[in-house]
């Protein structure tokens, strides 16, 4: 009886992880991988193109949603920093799924200095492989 219910415990593990890995067809970008090339319309309307050909080091980071206490912390953690960014010749970049409106008046509440780009689709989020949900929303680092 013990070897059947060990063999039982085995089975469903390997069709949990099996399952698991096949439903997650999202690959992670991980620091020092290429940004894939996407256009988005930034906090003025204006369409924003990342372009992976530009060699030029940036922070995308992703975050939940504008003006949330957490998100709200991130941004200017990072408004406080972009001197340091700046000085190192590298773009700074938020991405939500809000609308531009909202990016736009949480740009002007926290005078944030870089761009910030409305993936209303989710479509950029899931390129880059970044789960919905917002317990794991991670900054990217990419050159």
């Amino acid at each position: 009886m013990k070897k059947y219910i060990i063999l039982v415990v085995i089975v469903v593990g390997i069709l949990f992880l099996n399952c698991k890995v096949t439903n997650n067809p999202m690959k992670k970008i991980e620091i020092g991988d290429k940004v894939p090339s996407f256009t988005l319309n930034d906090q003025n309307g204006n369409l924003y193109t990342v372009n992976s050909t530009s060699g030029k080091p940036m922070v995308i980071y992703f975050y939940p949603k504008d003006d949330t206490p957490g998100c709200t912390k991130q941004a200017c953690k990072f408004r406080d920093e972009f001197e340091k960014f700046k000085d190192l010749d590298v773009t700074v970049i938020g991405i939500s799924a809000d609308n531009v409106a909202s990016h736009k008046r949480f740009e002007e509440k926290y005078n944030l200095p870089f761009v910030l780009l409305a993936d209303v689709n989710n479509e950029v989020r899931k390129l880059f492989g970044v789960s919905k949900s917002m317990i794991f929303y991670r900054d990217v680092l990419l050159m």
